[in-house]
């Protein structure tokens, strides 16, 4: 499953309607989609959060390409309780951090 990368043809957007698609090994959340930029080329990665309706936002502390298989992985801050494949997100990047 490829995610799909919203900020490829929009760099300004800052928010996207996803599903979570699962959650690997090491913790991290794989999307549908997502806005978040992940870290390469001494970039950091977006952090932001993951909204859901009936719960706290998830935090998301960083964005990371996964080297053995090309997905996009949100990084979770530790302690976080984070939601089933399947369930509906809003990905929303930190944007006063991104553009400073």
């Amino acid at each position: 499953m490829t995610t799909q990368e919203p900020f490829s043809d929009d760099a300004y957007a800052t928010e996207c309607a996803t599903t979570v698609e699962r959650v690997n090994d090491q913790g991290g959340t794989v999307l549908a989609a997502t806005v978040f930029y992940p870290s390469g080329g001494g970039q950091p990665g977006d952090r932001g959060t993951l909204q859901l309706e009936e719960r706290a936002p998830i935090r998301i502390a960083t964005t990371v390409t996964d080297r053995d298989t090309g997905e996009i992985v949100h990084a979770p801050e530790e302690g976080q309780d984070l939601p089933p494949a399947g369930t509906v997100v809003t990905a929303q990047i930190d944007w006063n951090r991104a553009i400073v």
